[in-house]
């Protein structure tokens, strides 16, 4: 019984974000006014999210299924997924709505709680990378539509499932050869934290795994749409590593540890997604290949 209601436990903080509790969710990254009220997509936001819409050539049952709106953020966000009933959610950072660096208001963008000096060069380059052309808006927006329509969710879902599973099963084969009941407290609390951290490690190489996967799978969709899209990918991911390269800066020791000094995040073991090195080289050669075209 203990066993099964901590594999329901775990396998609920993956399911419920991006289900029952997705409008929640949403609620909480949207990004609000000084009335308190949510800030609505400017309507030439909402022509590039239909254009995209109609060029992934998505279905109408599908297009229901998918909600826009204000992120407060710098990032492109989603959260959940067509295949359910709840849906699924896409979210605009703020920087979609700068034409240049003098639309960008500083007081819109937070970075960790760092002050930031924006006269500084780093802090220009910051500003710069935000900039983004429609193209490059709507590669990003296609591509969190198309992952929105897999069943990355259940996926993720069922490695949490099946990692909790076998992260208790062994502890309990541990706990009986062994013998940990006539041992300490301390040794079988120590045996149960090597167990989770076991069991946690293997659960983030297979949401790595999964992650890097639909990337390159959504990669190949997305160069399927086009020259205009292969051209936003490759600007896309330019100016996310110069923000990176930027941050570095702007945040000091803590920069040096998130990103690489040529705009990658830095991980000791993990790969959370495709280095953004190897975005821009795949985007790259396949605008060259357009061209020779």
């Amino acid at each position: 019984m203990f066993k099964s209601i901590i594999v329901v436990a775990a396998t609920a903080t993956q399911i419920l974000p991006h289900s029952f509790c997705i409008d929640k969710y949403r609620k909480f990254r949207a990004r609000y006014g000084f009335d308190d009220r949510e800030v609505p997509i400017q309507e030439d936001i909402k022509r590039r999210c239909k254009e995209v819409l109609d060029d992934v050539n998505l279905s109408e049952s599908d297009r229901q299924h998918i909600q826009f709106f204000n992120a407060h953020d710098v990032n492109v966000f989603h959260a959940g997924s067509t295949r359910t009933k709840y849906g699924a959610i896409i979210g605009i950072p703020v920087n979609f709505q700068y034409q240049d660096i003098n639309n960008i208001n500083d007081q819109s963008i937070t970075l960790q709680n760092v002050l930031i000096d924006w006269d500084t060069n780093a802090g220009k380059q910051f500003q710069r990378s935000l900039i983004l052309s429609e193209n490059a808006q709507k590669f990003a927006l296609a591509q969190q539509v198309l992952i929105v329509n897999e069943f990355d969710m259940f996926y993720r879902a069922g490695a949490m499932m099946l990692n909790s599973f076998l992260g208790i099963s062994a502890y309990e084969t541990i706990h009986s050869i062994f013998k940990l009941d006539k041992q300490r407290k301390i040794n079988r609390f120590v045996y149960m934290i090597i167990v989770a951290f076991g069991a946690t490690l293997c659960w983030l190489l297979t949401k790595d795994a999964i992650r890097n996967h639909r990337e390159l799978q959504v990669n190949e969709k997305l160069v399927k749409l086009g020259p205009k899209y292969i051209q936003g990918g490759a600007e896309y991911y330019e100016k996310l590593s110069e923000r990176n390269k930027a941050l570095r800066i702007l945040l000091g020791k803590k920069g040096k540890r998130l990103f690489t000094p040529n705009g990658n995040e830095s991980s000791l073991f993990r790969q959370k997604r495709l280095p953004i090195s190897h975005q821009i080289d795949y985007f790259n050669s396949k605008l060259q290949d357009t061209q020779i075209l």
